[in-house]
């Protein structure tokens, strides 16, 4: 649940529900997976409206070029860039920082509705944990991604 967590803290009105812990939350994902997995992409799609006054075009070029340092190319590439991007706007909206001077729009909203899920996915398997620092651009994403 990276790319879902990366949106809900810098806009947690996204979340239908608000998100349980414990033995609370193992309990509703199992008993009713199939809701959560629809009610996360329709929250992180949700998410994605309300940070792209953030989403940077200069941060997309930027990540673009450390991702092809990395040797990162197609989908890989596409996530990665789109992981940073997400990431920033993120944490722009979450410190009340201005929105972008010039826009990015993320790939999520040019892929077609049935290929949404394994983008969010590799999206979300870019993500690096923000408490590990580095750049999101650190690996290529798994041939089974998780969000």
């Amino acid at each position: 649940r990276p790319l879902w967590a990366t949106v809900y803290v810098a806009v947690p009105q996204i979340a239908v529900i608000p998100p349980r812990r414990g033995p609370a939350q193992a309990w509703s994902t199992a008993r009713h997976a199939r809701l959560h997995q629809v009610r996360s992409i329709v929250e992180i799609l949700d998410g994605y409206v309300q940070l792209r006054p953030w989403m940077s075009a200069t941060t997309a070029e930027a990540a673009m070029l450390a991702a092809r340092r990395h040797g990162l190319t197609g989908q890989g590439l596409d996530a990665a860039v789109e992981a940073a991007v997400l990431t920033a706007a993120a944490l722009a909206r979450q410190r009340n920082e201005a929105p972008a001077a010039v826009c990015w729009s993320p790939g999520v909203l040019a892929v077609a509705v049935e290929d949404q899920v394994g983008h969010l996915c590799r999206v979300a398997d870019a993500i690096r944990p923000a408490s590990t620092g580095g750049d999101l651009t650190h690996r290529r994403p798994t041939a089974e991604p998780r969000w």
